[in-house]
């Protein structure tokens, strides 16, 4: 199978941090990525992130979009800044494709402290709710929790993306169902459950399931090569990733349905003399023309995956 960066295919990088403080080389990233066919959403998730990413977005109007919210690790923060914040992003709304990310962190342990989290997720979600807005679910180890929350608040009102999912089967099988999303991250590249999640969902769903399922980097978090900072040209990463995969499972369900085939015709080969000359003349054709026709199917597997990625991302977000 073909690269995809080979085949000229758009990408939209659902969510990374191109307005993170201590990003380095933060201009040769984006042009890295422009160049790669990479459009970014990148995501405020502070008072100083939400305006910088405003700032991008001035800079790159083709190719930076932005979301605003405030980040669940940030609990210790005054409520001065949170209702700045919240306001902040009421003023900009005409400038956001989503609110987010916001949510709950696991990593946060005190009581209180995980007691204000929830509550300024209460409040961000309503505010989405409010402009009628996507909201970027941030929900590590709260996965199940957070969306019990949206649920209560939204009502399925408004599109949910969780971003950078790594939640349950079941819980993608209810937001899939319920019309909204998972983003995956370049996570995909390293993480057997990730891949394995993936696998199963595509043997619900099929080429369906990218109806509803995004890809990102988190950059510059979230590398998928050791050691190195990531960015927003490895979006094309996880796309192969969901090649590969659709491919391999594409691949088993043909060889059951071979080898219930090849059964059926063993149990019929007595049927006339010359059946097993026959099967072996169409096997030896089959070989023959069957490897081309593969490659085929999966770069057109690979591409139809790119083009519906991209053209969801932007259905979803308005842009």
């Amino acid at each position: 199978m073909k690269m995809a960066d080979n085949m000229n295919i758009r990408y939209i990088d659902a969510h990374c941090h191109m307005e993170y403080r201590r990003l380095k080389n933060r201009e040769e990233l984006i042009n890295r990525a422009i160049d790669n066919n990479v459009e970014m959403i990148t995501s405020g998730e502070s008072l100083g992130g939400c305006k910088r990413a405003l700032d991008l977005k001035t800079k790159y109007p083709k190719d930076i979009n932005v979301t605003m919210g405030y980040h669940p690790s940030r609990v210790k923060s005054d409520w001065k800044v949170i209702e700045d914040t919240y306001k902040f992003i009421e003023k900009n709304q005409d400038s956001i494709v989503a609110v987010g990310e916001i949510g709950l962190d696991s990593g946060i342990t005190s009581q209180a402290d995980l007691d204000k989290q929830e509550k300024i997720f209460r409040k961000y979600l309503t505010l989405a709710k409010e402009l009628d807005m996507p909201v970027v679910i941030h929900a590590r180890g709260f996965e199940d929790k957070a969306y019990k929350i949206i649920r209560e608040i939204t009502k399925n009102d408004i599109k949910i993306v969780y971003h950078c999912f790594s939640g349950s089967n079941q819980l993608a099988r209810e937001l899939i169902d319920n019309g909204n999303y998972i983003s995956i991250s370049t996570q995909l590249c390293f993480s057997e459950y990730h891949k394995n999640l993936i696998k199963e969902l595509l043997g619900i769903y099929d080429m369906d399931l990218f109806n509803n399922t995004l890809s990102e980097t988190d950059s510059p978090f979230v590398s998928p090569i050791r050691g190195e900072q990531n960015e927003s040209s490895n979006v094309r990463l996880v796309v192969n990733e969901f090649g590969k995969i659709y491919n391999l499972v594409s691949d088993e369900k043909d060889n059951c349905n071979g080898i219930n085939n090849i059964n059926n015709k063993l149990d019929n080969k007595n049927n006339k003399n010359n059946n097993k000359n026959n099967y072996n003349d169409n096997n030896k054709n089959i070989s023959c023309n069957g490897m081309g026709n593969q490659i085929i199917n999966q770069d057109n597997n690979l591409i139809n995956i790119a083009k519906l990625i991209y053209s969801q991302t932007k259905r979803l977000f308005n842009i």
